[in-house]
């Protein structure tokens, strides 16, 4: 005799196979919230928000922390700090300023790079976490004035 939880995850998968799980199998599609041309208009206005040579400094230092770190045994690439810089730089837009700040990346360290992280299997084992390592460099690398 199966479980009751198992029977009715069972359940679940059969309903999605079929095509009969509700907002599952695509009849359930958002509404799109803008068109592809808005889209398009919002991602060129955020690549005209500037980043100062100062907060490229930062972003460098940033990454260059992440990837010090003992515990880290994949990093962040340069592509990975790339998508830190281009969402900083959204956020500016969204909160009306044509510049970032570092705010800007450190509110979105965790977001843009934690799960680009692989810690080591003995750092995991002892109870590091990618958040944590990501909390440590913010915390230890100077902010730009």
């Amino acid at each position: 005799m199966e479980p009751a939880d198992e029977k009715a995850e069972r359940e679940i998968f059969k309903q999605a196979a079929e095509g009969r799980l509700l907002g599952w199998a695509g009849d359930s599609t958002p509404a799109a919230v803008m068109t592809r041309d808005e889209a398009l208009a919002l991602r060129s206005a955020s690549r005209r928000v500037h980043v100062a040579p100062e907060m490229i400094d930062y972003l460098a230092r940033l990454s260059s922390a992440v990837r010090r770190s003992p515990h880290v045994e994949l990093a962040i690439s340069p592509r990975g700090a790339l998508s830190l810089q281009e969402a900083a730089r959204a956020t500016a837009l969204i909160a009306g300023r044509e510049f970032v700040i570092p705010d800007d990346m450190k509110r979105l360290l965790a977001p843009c790079w934690s799960h680009r992280l692989m810690l080591s299997a003995e750092s995991e084992l002892e109870g590091h976490t990618a958040h944590g390592v990501l909390e440590e460099a913010a915390r230890t690398v100077e902010v730009p004035r």
